[in-house]
C-alpha cells in the first residue's frame, strides 16, 4: 500500500489523481493540499471533486498533514515544487514532480538534491510520450542526418504558460545531443523570411482552445523522403496514470534524480 499526498489537489490533474487513487487498491490518499487562500480550505476533498465524503480535509500547507505518508505527487508550479522538494529532503520522503516550465536556474537548484532525496521529475508523465522519445532517439541514430531537416511542432491549450513545452524541449535536446546540432527554439512567429538556418532544429508552437497536448516530429530529406512521428493526448488521465506508475516505482529507491525514462526501464507492471 502506497500512501500518497496530492499537491494541487483541485487542479485538473490533481482531481484526476485523487479519482484514480480512490479506485486503486495499491494506493491510499493521505492528504490533499490546495492554495492556502482558497475558500475550500477545510472542506472534504471527496465532496469538492464529486466523489462523496472521503474524510480527508483540504489543507493549505503540507506541514498541516500529520498522517504518515510515503510519497508526494506535485502538479503545482515551479516555485512551489522547489519548496516541496526541499520539504521532502528535510523529511526523508520521495516526491513525483509533474510540474513543467522550470528555468535553467531552477533546474540547477533541483540538481543539487539528486543525492539527497529520491524524486522523479519529468517533462511529460504519460507513458506514450516517453516511449515515443525512445523511438525518436533510435530513428535519429539510424538516419543520415545531414540530409534531413528536423522540425518539432507542439500544440497545447491557450492557457499553457511554458513555451515551447517541456516535452518539445526534451525531445529537441535529445536529438541535438545525438547529431551535434545547436538546439534553437525558433517560435513560428519569430522565423524570418528566407531559407531555414542550417544545422538547427526548428520549433513551431501552437496555443489554441482546449488542446491537451500534441507533439509532432518531422524529418524531411532533400531527396524526397519525410518521416513523421506523432503523439497526441486526448485525456489528461494519462498524466495522472503515469504519475502513479512513478509513485509505485520510486518506493524504496535510493536518493536520486530520476525521470520517467528511468521508471519505464524497470517498471514492468503498471498500476
Amino acid at each position: 500500500m502506497i500512501k500518497v499526498i496530492i499537491l494541487g489537489a483541485i487542479g485538473r490533474i490533481g482531481k484526476l489523481l485523487i479519482k484514480t487513487i480512490t479506485s486503486e487498491k495499491n494506493f491510499k490518499l493521505i492528504g490533499a493540499v490546495i492554495n492556502p487562500k482558497n475558500k475550500l480550505i477545510g472542506k472534504d476533498i471527496g465532496e469538492i471533486i464529486g466523489l462523496g465524503k472521503l474524510n480527508i480535509k483540504t489543507v493549505g500547507n503540507i506541514k498541516d498533514i500529520k498522517n504518515k505518508f510515503d510519497t508526494i505527487i506535485d502538479f503545482t508550479n515551479t516555485k512551489l515544487s522547489l519548496k516541496n522538494l526541499e520539504y521532502c529532503y528535510k523529511n526523508k520522503k520521495s516526491i513525483i514532480i509533474g510540474t513543467t516550465g522550470f528555468k535553467k536556474k531552477q533546474l540547477k537548484k533541483i540538481k543539487m538534491f539528486k543525492n539527497k532525496v529520491p524524486f522523479v521529475l519529468s517533462a511529460n508523465m504519460s507513458i506514450g510520450a516517453n516511449i515515443i522519445s525512445d523511438i525518436i532517439i533510435k530513428i535519429t541514430k539510424k538516419l543520415i542526418i545531414k540530409d534531413f531537416d528536423i522540425e518539432i511542432i507542439e500544440y497545447h491549450h491557450n492557457k499553457k504558460i511554458d513555451c515551447p513545452s517541456g516535452t518539445a524541449l526534451f525531445i529537441g535536446k535529445k536529438i541535438a545531443e545525438i547529431i551535434g546540432y545547436s538546439l534553437n527554439t525558433l517560435k513560428v512567429y519569430l522565423k524570418k523570411n528566407g531559407p531555414r538556418i542550417k544545422n538547427t532544429i526548428g520549433y513551431s508552437i501552437i496555443r489554441a482552445g482546449d488542446i491537451i497536448g500534441e507533439h509532432k516530429i518531422i524529418y524531411a530529406s532533400k531527396s524526397g523522403e519525410i518521416i513523421e512521428i506523432n503523439h497526441k493526448v486526448t485525456n489528461r488521465l494519462v498524466f495522472a496514470y503515469g504519475a502513479l506508475v512513478a509513485a509505485k516505482w520510486i518506493k524504496n529507491k535510493k536518493n536520486g534524480y530520476y525521470t520517467m525514462q528511468d521508471v519505464l526501464k524497470e517498471e514492468k507492471k503498471f498500476v
